[in-house]
Parts: structure tokens; C-alpha cells; sequence
């Protein structure tokens, strides 16, 4: 009855469209994660799942020199991306995890959100908690960091799920300098992190993904489709691959880089 309540309270049934995403570049992955929230329709509620070869992501309001070592990431072909949503600067590889949940305001919650995610780890008896920046914690230590975009209306929840990350590269790549604090940019919180197959040999991708599934199901009904995607372009996909990798995207919010030694 719990889960009818959840459905009728929205006025009528609703479904799911999964989106697994084959493509690991992070270009072709924001790209395809905007043309969903920007194509969603009211009645819709799309998760998609992706994973990236490595690259550095950082918040649309962040000072890429004042949060990366540019060095480091140039020395080990490290890519650097900007999203358009805010949040912090993460590091991401092949044993990242990538979750989005897209839809309208009214119908997309993050507090039910993490609670899918807290559920979905508790499976494998792993408890998190969420702190005030709303990454998820296990034992103090970060294995989730998650962003928001909002947009007429239309809701984007995006993050990450540590499970077999390299988390050398990922302390080597991210170097957070407060300089001034100043109050033009939005800094990074630095937590120590782990992954999650660390604490639990038990958790996998495959098995993750199928947990948030599941619990998906409560909040926001049936799975009504299930669509691979790999190297599906159309002209706005495009589009936001070339603005993505355009030098004043990344940097626009950098002009300041003078003010640091790099």
C-alpha cells in the first residue's frame, strides 16, 4: 500500500527510463545527460548510469585553477571537463560509478534519492551517512559527492559512487588552493575517501545498479524501458560536445589563474 501511496499521490502512474550509457568519455556523457533533462517530458523520470575514462569534473561556478593540479593531470592524460551543475570538483575513472536522476521539480526529490542510494549500499551491509554537503559517508570517509541543475523547472540529480577508484590519481589530481577565499568562486570541501570494494567485496557495478533499480521502483514506479547508448548523436548532442570542449567553457570561470604558481 506504502508504494500505491507513492504513485496516486502524484495523481497517476508513472515510469522509469533507464539510460545505461556505453560511451566513457566524459564529453559524450555530459552531452547526452543534458539532452535528457532538456528533452524530459512532465510525466517522465529518467536515471541514466555512466562511467568515464579518467578525467577531472569540475562545478560550473569553480576556478579550475585554484581546485586542480593542471600538471599532474597534463602528465597523465587526465581529462578536465566543466558540468552545469554546481557542486565540487571530482575525480573520475573507469572504477566511478555515474548516476543521474532527471525530471520535473514536482516529481523529482533528492532526499527520496538518497534514500534509493543509502538503501541500495545498505544491501550490501554497508551503512552511509549524508553530511550537510550532501555526499555520503562511510566511517568519515567520502564514497559519494553528488551536484544539482535546475532549470524550468525540470530537476537534475547527478553523482558519484566510488567502487574501485584510483584513489592515488584521485588525491594527485585534485589540489585545492583557498586562496584569499575568495568569494567569487565555490570551493571544494576535501573529505579522505574510499572505495566502496574496499569495505564490501560483495559490491559491484552490475549489483549496484541493479539495487537502485529496485528501490527506484518505490518512489517513482515501474521500469518502463531499458536503452543502451554508445555513439547516438543528433545535432544537439553535437552542439554541447563542441561547447563542452570549448577552452572559455572550461576556463570562464578561471580568469583569475595569475594568482597561483602553476
Amino acid at each position: 500500500m506504502l508504494i500505491l501511496y507513492e504513485y496516486f499521490k502524484r495523481g497517476e502512474f508513472y515510469g522509469i527510463k533507464v539510460y545505461e550509457v556505453i560511451n566513457t568519455d566524459i564529453y559524450y556523457n555530459l552531452a547526452f545527460e543534458s539532452y535528457i533533462f532538456e528533452t524530459i517530458k512532465k510525466d517522465d523520470f529518467s536515471i541514466i548510469f555512466y562511467k568515464n575514462t579518467d578525467c577531472l569534473v569540475i562545478g560550473k561556478h569553480q576556478n579550475l585553477f585554484l581546485e586542480c593540479n593542471i600538471n599532474y593531470t597534463k602528465e597523465n592524460n587526465i581529462k578536465i571537463a566543466r558540468r552545469e551543475s554546481g557542486g565540487g570538483t571530482v575525480f573520475q575513472d573507469l572504477g566511478n560509478l555515474n548516476y543521474s536522476f532527471i525530471g520535473y521539480l514536482n516529481l523529482n526529490d533528492k532526499e527520496k534519492n538518497f534514500n534509493i542510494l543509502m538503501k541500495s549500499i545498505k544491501n550490501f551491509n554497508i551503512s552511509l551517512t549524508k553530511d550537510d554537503k550532501n555526499s555520503l559517508f562511510y566511517n568519515n570517509l567520502k564514497v559519494s559527492g553528488n551536484a544539482f541543475r535546475l532549470s524550468k523547472n525540470k530537476f537534475l540529480h547527478h553523482g558519484t559512487l566510488l567502487l574501485n577508484t584510483n584513489l592515488s590519481k584521485l588525491n594527485n589530481s585534485i589540489n585545492i588552493k583557498n586562496i584569499n577565499h575568495n568569494k567569487k568562486y565555490i570551493y571544494s570541501n576535501y573529505s579522505k575517501t574510499t572505495n566502496l570494494k574496499d569495505i564490501s567485496d560483495d559490491i559491484d557495478e552490475t549489483n549496484i545498479k541493479k539495487q537502485i533499480l529496485i528501490n527506484s521502483k518505490f518512489y517513482y514506479g515501474k521500469i518502463i524501458s531499458y536503452t543502451l547508448i554508445e555513439n547516438n548523436l543528433n545535432n544537439y548532442m553535437s552542439k554541447k560536445i563542441k561547447l563542452l570542449k570549448n577552452f572559455n567553457w572550461i576556463y570562464n570561470n578561471s580568469e583569475k589563474r595569475g594568482e597561483i604558481n602553476v
